[in-house]
């Protein structure tokens, strides 16, 4: 696995690291504007969720890898985000997640 250097060393110079993969945020085409499709390098779904939560602006949007729908993120109301994971059709899982305060969510 790349050291944090290397990763860094390699962003800088649009070289990306063997162990990166590539995720696509699809928004939903609802809304004034749509927005385009956005490819990005990922390490883990974890950071590219982070990365969807930055560029999504508040849109839902899916999170894609290797053609696959990984999930659907959503802006609740306040800082809540919901999380639909996508195991198959009909899925009714959901993961709700809030910002930490204090070292405890609320």
């Amino acid at each position: 696995m790349a050291s944090h250097e290397d990763k860094r060393a390699a962003s800088r110079s649009q070289q990306v690291a063997a162990s990166d993969q590539i995720y696509s945020l699809k928004f939903d085409t609802g809304g004034d504007s749509p927005l385009p499709d956005i490819d990005f390098y990922a390490d883990n779904a974890y950071q590219a969720l982070v990365i969807a939560h930055r560029e999504g602006g508040g849109r839902s949007a899916g999170l894609w890898r290797d053609g696959k729908k990984l999930c659907t993120i959503s802006e609740l109301a306040g800082s809540f985000w919901e999380i639909r994971p996508c195991y198959g059709a009909g899925s009714d899982a959901v993961a709700l997640a809030a910002p930490k305060r204090n070292g405890s969510a609320l």
